[in-house]
């Protein structure tokens, strides 16, 4: 057996050194083969038609082509994918399938995996299909803290996540409210810890994905309003202290429009915080507060999204105001994910978000009858914003011998401020036309409406009356009355029968009870007689209860007998 074995390994050692001469042969082959078509390459002033018809006439004569070299350059051909793929039992298996595959690739090898994993196919498959999910969540919340934000490939998940989720709901259910019990957790851990308190770009991506797996419109739901919820106290409770947070305030308010919107329904808090930036955003200097409340002022700090009108000042040279706009405007999606503090463009760019936002969330109230006061602090927020960007009145009091200065001319906006001004006209034009016309009603006290008593006609048989009959026209409806009395009839007989039954049954078990009582009784009776007997025997000595010095003194000396004397 020793032999045997050193034998294979010989005989392996030689495949492999046969191997590596094929190898070097190839190689040298293609290195050959390559300075050839350099030589061609670079031969002189022949063109391309030249030197084909060269090449072809130095093998016209029967001589051997060489081989064609292989481009060092050129890449790897991609392996095919398998048509099954295991199901990953943890984070680390799902990335060892899908890590190195492209976007289109990782469609296809998920949607195999959810395919050759079917709960049609076997029943142990839906507990797989439950993990699965679980993966797929996890994945989704990896790449949502990356930067760049991988989009195509979070978009990818999220298709592959609604599509599990509905194989199995109840486990997407759970695994969903688990998540939003640890954010709503952290939430208020940091806001007793003192900080703002706005949540980052994976959760956010997560309650963005929960609104394309569960529906919105519901009016309750396990998922959704707790989501909603979540929302609500993030905008009402995180205060503003950059220009990065206004940013993710406006992202957080869409979510908010998201979940409520399609349903009709108002979110106040979404509109209130939305106002106040719109409002503190039509001026950027001290009186930026100015008109916001209280509360609205603590929380939104300063004038994060205030426009730089300057850059479009028709004072400045032609090609100067070009300067800022080289750069184009991030999306909101990077400013979440970028370390960076947002730029002007940027603030334009999310002040434009904030009005299209503020436009939606208003649709549903300028229905209510309370439209006037949800929607007056942003009516107010948006004339300010229009004001401003318009280039604003004039000087309000001149100076002591000097007219009044005429206002300036409005700058000629550009980019997200030109589209923020004309969403700014729309959504005063709408909540004119919505309010426009419309009376309050007074406050009245609610009286109840008097009833009139409910009358009716009756039929009267003048001629051949009988009692007992019906003189309905119906004939239907008076057989059917007359049955439904023939069933009472009966009803009632079979009620009193019962009833009979019942009370001679009841004497009847009385009778024996009283029988057997009254024989229990004179057994007792009997007993205690004889019982009686036997221990006045027992104490008489056998006398059969009397003593007979007892018995001559309560009955006296014996008499005589008179005929014997």
């Amino acid at each position: 057996e020793e032999e045997e074995e050193e034998e294979e390994e010989e005989e392996d050692a030689n495949a492999d050194e046969e191997e590596e001469d094929n190898d070097d042969e190839e190689a040298e082959e293609a290195e050959e083969a390559g300075e050839e078509k350099e030589e061609l390459d670079f031969s002189g002033d022949k063109s391309d038609s030249d030197l084909w018809s060269d090449s072809e006439e130095q093998y016209e004569e029967g001589e051997p082509k060489p081989a064609k070299a292989k481009d060092p350059k050129a890449k790897a051909p991609v392996p095919e994918l398998p048509f099954t793929f295991p199901m990953p039992e943890t984070s680390h298996d799902l990335e060892k399938i899908v890590g190195q595959l492209s976007v289109e690739d990782t469609t296809v090898a998920l949607e195999r995996i959810r395919k050759c994993h079917a709960p049609t196919l076997k029943e142990d498959n839906r507990k797989k299909m439950q993990s699965f999910l679980g993966l797929l969540l996890q994945r989704f919340e990896m790449l949502s803290g990356q930067s760049p934000l991988p989009v195509h490939y979070l978009d990818v998940l999220a298709v592959n996540i609604a599509a599990v989720a509905n194989i199995v709901p109840f486990f997407a259910v759970t695994s969903a409210r688990a998540r939003l019990e640890k954010m709503a957790a952290r939430l208020r851990q940091r806001l007793r810890d003192g900080e703002t308190g706005w949540p980052p770009a994976r959760t956010i991506l997560l309650i963005s994905l929960f609104a394309d797996i569960f529906p919105t419109t519901d009016k309750q739901h396990p998922v959704s309003t707790p989501a909603a919820l979540y929302l609500g106290n993030v905008l009402s409770h995180c205060a503003v202290r950059s220009t990065r947070e206004a940013v993710t305030a406006v992202v957080v308010a869409g979510l908010a429009a998201r979940y409520s919107a399609p349903a009709g329904r108002i979110f106040p808090e979404a509109i209130t915080l939305l106002a106040g930036l719109v409002h503190a955003a039509g001026s950027s200097g001290d009186d930026w507060s100015k008109g916001l409340p209280a509360h609205a002022r603590d929380q939104i700090g300063g004038p994060w999204l205030a426009p730089d009108l300057s850059r479009f000042s028709s004072k400045k040279k032609k090609g100067a105001d070009e300067n800022s706009n080289v750069e184009g405007a991030m999306s909101l999606a990077e400013m979440l994910v970028s370390d960076e503090e947002p730029g002007t463009l940027d603030a334009d760019a999310a002040l434009h978000a904030a009005l299209s936002t503020l436009k939606v969330l208003a649709k549903p109230a300028l229905g209510t009858a309370a439209a006037g006061e949800i929607l007056a602090p942003v009516t107010v927020a948006v004339a300010r914003l229009a004001l401003a960007l318009s280039g604003g009145p004039g000087d309000a009091k001149p100076a002591k011998g000097k007219k009044r200065a005429p206002p300036p001319p409005p700058p000629a906006l550009m980019g997200p401020l030109a589209s923020a001004a004309e969403v700014c006209r729309q959504i005063d034009q709408d909540t004119r036309l919505a309010l426009a016309g419309r009376q309050r009603m007074p406050l009245v006290w609610r009286e109840k409406k008097v009833e009139a008593i409910k009358t009716f006609n009756p039929m009267f048989e003048e001629q051949g009356y009988s009692k007992g009959r019906d003189y309905d026209p119906n004939r239907e409806r008076a057989e059917k009355r007359k049955l439904q009395r023939e069933i009472k009839k009966e009803k009632r007989g079979a009620i009193r029968e019962l009833r009979k039954d019942n009370r001679f049954l009841a004497e009847a078990v009385a009778r024996e009870r009283e029988a057997a009582a009254d024989e229990r009784g004179e057994r007792q009776r009997e007993t205690l007689s004889f019982l009686e007997k036997m221990e006045s025997d027992l104490k008489s000595g056998g006398q059969g209860g009397m003593i007979v010095k007892n018995q001559r003194r309560v009955n006296g000396p014996p008499k005589r007998d008179r005929k014997k004397r």
